[in-house]
């Protein structure tokens, strides 16, 4: 043997005993596969919810107030105004990068006047003032419903909480 070259095989048998070897690597077991998953059912359902679409609309209170208020900057400019209406285009923009972004108020604390809707979630904005949002939507896409944009004064009288 000293005399004599190793020779190496061919290049097509190569080839097969690499693909067979990697198949035989790569293929598990489907319930090993979903059980072995670090993420949990609902970060899975956050990860499917984050790949749709998202938009976000205002609806009655929600756009009367942010009209009014854009009026009010555009006529007679304020520093706090600006500074809310800013806030609140802040606060859109984050609704439609995530919808889940604000507080999620417990159904026993929504007022009776919005009680009919599916969920209720609270976003702070400047100057103590509240936006009030439902989710909805279907498999395509995720709609943020904005509902009110009110100061503190006004979110406290919805949910009833009184001054001590």
């Amino acid at each position: 043997m000293h005399g004599q070259v190793a020779r190496a095989p061919p290049a097509k048998q190569v080839a097969c005993s690499l693909r067979s070897a990697r198949a035989r690597d790569v293929r598990l077991p489907t319930a090993t596969a979903r059980t072995s998953s670090p993420h949990s059912s609902s970060e899975r359902s956050f990860e499917a919810a984050v790949r749709k679409e998202r938009s976000v609309i205002l609806v009655g209170d929600a756009k009367e107030t942010l009209a009014a208020l854009e009026i009010a900057v555009a006529n007679a400019p304020n520093k706090l105004d600006e500074q809310l209406v800013r806030s609140i285009h802040r606060a859109l923009d984050r609704l439609k990068r995530d919808p889940f972004a604000g507080d999620p108020i417990p159904k026993r604390l929504i007022p009776n006047r919005l009680r009919k809707l599916p969920n209720l979630f609270r976003l702070e904005l400047s100057q103590f003032w509240r936006l009030l949002y439902y989710l909805t939507g279907d498999e395509i896409r995720i709609l943020a419903v904005v509902c009110e944009i009110c100061d503190h004064k006004k979110y406290d009288a919805l949910f009833g909480y009184k001054k001590r």
